[in-house]
């Protein structure tokens, strides 16, 4: 488990969801699954949003760099469950791509409630 982390910001090239049909506007899932696997070497980082350890490893295939795991993605995006985690940090090894999992209690708005905030550092604790 140690390459999962707790995700403390975003800060992407760009995003696709290619399970889940979710991109920018500057690029679709079709041009994301042909992506080459030499982004490293443009400088160029490849993070994609992801809801499960399939969808992760068919990303690494394709050349992502990083994964933000989530789960819900049609809400926003929630925490993932540990197993979902232990299962996507697998489909990453020996590859140097990263897992790390969202945490967020809830969909809606970003408003937490003292009882929120503790479960997502107990979240955090877990991940770790």
């Amino acid at each position: 488990m140690a390459l999962l982390r707790p995700l403390a910001g975003v800060s992407a090239s760009f995003f696709v969801a290619h399970h889940h049909g979710y991109c920018d506007t500057t690029t679709t899932s079709s041009n994301y699954a042909s992506n080459d696997s030499n982004s490293r070497r443009r400088g160029v980082s490849v993070e994609v949003c992801l809801g499960d350890a399939e969808s992760v490893a068919e990303a690494v295939a394709g050349g992502a760099d990083r994964v933000e795991l989530c789960a819900a993605l049609g809400d926003g995006g929630t925490t993932p469950s540990l197993g979902a985690a232990a299962a996507s940090v697998d489909a990453c090894a020996g590859s140097g791509c990263r897992v790390h999992c969202l945490v967020r209690p809830r969909a809606g708005d970003f408003v937490y409630s003292a009882r929120e905030v503790d479960a997502m550092a107990r979240d955090v604790a877990a991940f770790r």
